[in-house]
């Protein structure tokens, strides 16, 4: 079917029954939706496999994770999957998040149930700035540009429900706003915020102190810091050891809030 419409952009399957290997190369088709069942118990014995390295946009509803082996989408842009697990595997949300980053590295926008990974655009993302949502845990990843420090206070402030927050902090993030300044310093309040991850980090950058001066204010209830160095040598430099002091001269909303570097 495929290989007789060449000019097909978009393949919507649903409830495969017997479609067990899903491999395409057609340059073509830009957008696939994948429907499965999880209801009946038979759900649990049916395996799938994805290979379609040219795809920009994926859309998978009711997949049973452990039961999807992802082989190529590097040209995914944008992945939406709502899934569940499998009884007999272990639940741990946080590995899996990792693992389906792994395999949507080069994607801009990766959405997978309310977990979400963001690359932002040079002047952020207004779009997503101003939308309330339900995000449980947020990654961030600055464009190859930087992004606006701006967009990232404003999309934290509709994260109502956010429990832990990712930063990939390998690119800068710019501060070249004038409503900035009023930004950082008026009120927010992140009640259910638990943990944030700096991941990456290999200098000091102003953005960056202050998007963690923003945090640690705001986030009432925060258990722990991580900043995650590529290279710790650069902590017991001049400039390492002063990005320390200052970092833990913040005021801490949370009493409990503890700052570790790793």
């Amino acid at each position: 079917m495929i290989s007789g419409c060449p000019c097909l952009q978009e393949l919507a399957i649903v409830f495969p029954y017997k479609l067990h290997q899903l491999h395409f190369t057609a340059p073509s088709i830009e957008k696939l939706e994948l429907e499965f069942s999880t209801e009946s118990g038979s759900a649990q014995d049916r395996y799938y496999s994805l290979d379609c390295p040219n795809l920009k946009i994926l859309q998978i509803e009711d997949v049973l994770l452990g039961n999807l082996q992802i082989i190529d989408v590097s040209s995914v842009r944008k992945a939406i999957i709502r899934g569940s697990f499998r009884v007999d595997l272990p639940s741990n949300e946080q590995d899996q998040f990792e693992i389906l980053l792994g395999k949507f590295q080069n994607a801009e926008v990766f959405y997978w149930g309310d977990n979400t990974y963001l690359q932002l655009e040079h002047c952020g993302n207004e779009k997503l700035a101003f939308q309330k949502n339900t995000w449980t845990r947020l990654a961030l990843r600055s464009g190859a540009r930087g992004s606006c420090l701006l967009g990232v206070c404003r999309l934290l402030r509709n994260s109502l429900y956010l429990q832990q927050l990712i930063i990939y902090a390998d690119v800068d993030f710019i501060c070249d706003c004038n409503m900035l300044l009023y930004e950082l310093s008026s009120p927010c309040v992140m009640r259910y915020l638990k943990i944030v991850t700096i991941l990456n980090f290999e200098k000091s950058c102003q953005p960056l102190l202050q998007l963690i001066e923003f945090l640690l204010k705001s986030a009432v209830n925060l258990d722990e810091l991580v900043i995650v160095c590529n290279r710790k040598d650069r902590l017991l430099s001049i400039e390492g050891h002063a990005f320390m002091m200052k970092l833990l001269s913040f005021r801490r909303a949370s009493q409990n809030a503890r700052v570790v570097f790793d």
